[in-house]
């Protein structure tokens, strides 16, 4: 992903006193400060096959910490709300059945969306941790070819914001926009 604009953002590493896993180099994401980063391309990337992997720890576990978004209200967006992993858009979204629950753990996620994939069930992917989400609360079914706002151009692209105003409460690390895998 090209260069973001920090609006608010303070970078600290891993908490010192966690026992866990330390992330180096990790941004803290105080939701009260409305913080993000954003970016809008000059030229459109695929909107039909992208990934997108970062380390999450979440402050708390009882509201809707957007990690990802691109577009206008109701925009896509790779979220987490309530535990439960989220990755979507309009009405066309899946959320896990599984929930996250440990508030000193970070956690790997990737979002993988490749909507000419062959089998339907394949074209929107969540992982945690290594291991593929299959269970689901609300499982939408993409179309072939089917664009996102994701990558697109002229659209601004937000890490920790939606455009509705929800913004994530915790750290990221390590992001990893992937253009056309």
């Amino acid at each position: 992903m090209a260069v973001l604009t920090n609006t608010m953002m303070q970078g600290t590493a891993a908490d010192s006193d966690d026992a866990g896993y330390q992330i180096e180099k990790s941004l803290r994401f105080n939701a009260g400060d409305s913080p993000r980063l954003t970016r809008t391309p000059s030229g459109a990337g695929d909107t039909t096959c992208w990934t997108l992997s970062a380390w999450v720890k979440l402050a708390s576990f009882s509201s809707y910490d957007a990690v990802f978004s691109a577009g206008a209200s109701p925009s896509w967006e790779l979220a987490i709300n309530s535990g439960v992993i989220q990755f979507g858009g309009d009405a066309t979204y899946r959320a896990t059945n599984r929930k996250l629950r440990d508030p000193s753990a970070w956690y790997h996620v990737i979002w993988a969306y490749d909507s000419n994939h062959a089998i339907a069930d394949s074209r929107m992917r969540i992982f945690v941790n290594g291991q593929e989400e299959t269970s689901f609360a609300t499982n939408a079914t993409i179309s072939s070819g089917m664009t996102t706002d994701i990558n697109a151009n002229a659209i601004e692209q937000n890490l920790g914001r939606t455009n509705a105003g929800y913004y994530f409460d915790g750290l990221i690390s390590n992001v990893h926009f992937i253009d056309g895998l």
